[in-house]
């Protein structure tokens, strides 16, 4: 490591499989929708209405993965000014090494994340929309993180990604 700019990209395997998981449960969802009425096993209102909540949680997400699937552009870039991360829709863009306090290793659910502390957390998110302002919290309440990044469809595994991060960071964070 002597300061190179590293770009990681997206797996594009692991995006398609997003997809194909997205419309099974988009059909599955669908049939609930259909067969509510002559199932026994919940009020059919309820069904219903729990089945539209999920159709209109799944159905951007699925356009969101298709988009980004067409979008070759980086998914994180490491260098000497910071980390960039563009993974998600709620990810904050670029974060100085100055601004990172450390890095936190979450698993949830058997899948591994990097927690991100920032120093202060309240002054990257300023600039963030309100709904993404809202996960950030969460994430910070919940994994005692500002914001998590998985390396589930990216192109890098997770133990050489927490390495890149962290030697970057120490490589980096002192100066200024």
């Amino acid at each position: 490591m002597n300061g190179e700019r590293i770009e990681i990209s997206a797996n594009k395997k692991e995006n398609v499989k997003l997809i194909f998981y997205g419309i099974g449960f988009i059909g599955l969802t669908v049939f609930l929708i259909l067969i509510a009425d002559e199932q026994q096993m919940m009020h059919a209102t309820l069904l219903k209405l729990i089945s539209y909540l999920f159709l209109v949680i799944l159905i951007p997400s699925l356009a969101y993965v298709a988009y980004r699937l067409s979008d070759n552009s980086p998914r994180i870039i490491i260098d000497s000014a910071g980390l960039t991360d563009n993974t998600a829709a709620t990810s904050p863009g670029f974060i100085p090494w100055q601004a990172i306090e450390g890095f936190r290793v979450k698993t949830i659910y058997s899948t591994p994340f990097i927690g991100v502390i920032l120093k202060d957390p309240e002054s990257i998110q300023q600039s963030a929309n309100p709904v993404i302002r809202m996960f950030n919290k969460l994430n910070n309440r919940m994994f005692t993180s500002s914001y998590l990044i998985s390396v589930n469809t990216l192109d890098i595994e997770f133990d050489k990604f927490a390495d890149l991060v962290r030697s970057y960071h120490q490589k980096y964070s002192e100066r200024i």
